[in-house]
């Protein structure tokens, strides 16, 4: 609608797409005619207006979509991998016979299922990672973490697949904490990825050593 010759005259055109999104609203100088043409600019103006916001609205339903797949992605492997690293510590006090006497037929199928939980716990951590680097703030809050401690942990999930390669892992970690403002899951992920790295790349009767100093 517009208001032709009057003073303070405003023309108003609705913004409209797969809805109606409002009115634009244009001020006009006093006196100012409002012909055809302008009325075919404004709705042009309007038409590319309900485009942008359509745009917009469907960027933000895709990235609210994106937001809860990584946030189930999340939830889920988080869930998977506590039973998956419980069963590996089994599998390892099984492996180190401290269960009782295993024979050779045993051993290699203990030894594969134990190959197999370790390829799917690098998936899980692969997802987490995955799910964390695509919503960020989905990521925990930082907070202390000893270093240390959390390194001892991953030391010892790495202590059975060094025997298997005839590898020495040993530390000199110091007995004091040390904290860091971080996330358990991300000083886990980069001290498993240093240690595990090791391990993997270091010829089989070779040496890991991890050190510590303050």
């Amino acid at each position: 609608a517009g208001t032709g010759t009057h003073q303070d005259a405003v023309l108003l055109v609705p913004v409209i797409g797969a809805s109606a999104f409002g009115l634009l609203t244009i001020y006009l100088p006093p006196r100012f005619d409002v012909s055809p043409q302008v009325m075919r600019f404004a709705r042009a103006i309007a038409d590319e207006g309900a485009v942008a916001i359509k745009h917009a609205l469907d960027h933000e339903a895709l990235q609210r979509a994106e937001k809860q797949r990584s946030q189930f992605v999340r939830i889920v492997t988080h869930e998977l991998r506590a039973p998956v690293t419980g069963a590996q510590s089994l599998l390892r006090i099984m492996l180190a016979q401290m269960t009782g006497d295993l024979n050779e037929r045993q051993m290699d199928i203990l030894n594969r299922l134990n190959r197999r939980m370790d390829s799917l716990l690098v998936l899980i951590n692969d997802l987490l990672s995955l799910a964390a680097s695509k919503a960020r703030d989905l990521q925990k809050p930082l907070e202390p973490v000893d270093i240390h401690a959390c390194l001892h942990q991953v030391i010892d999930e790495y202590r059975h697949p060094a025997r298997e390669k005839d590898i020495a892992l040993t530390t000199a970690i110091n007995a004091e904490s040390a904290h860091v403002l971080a996330t358990d899951e991300g000083i886990a992920r980069i001290f498993g990825n240093l240690v595990g790295n090791a391990v993997e790349y270091t010829p089989k009767g070779g040496t890991v050593h991890v050190d510590t100093c303050q």
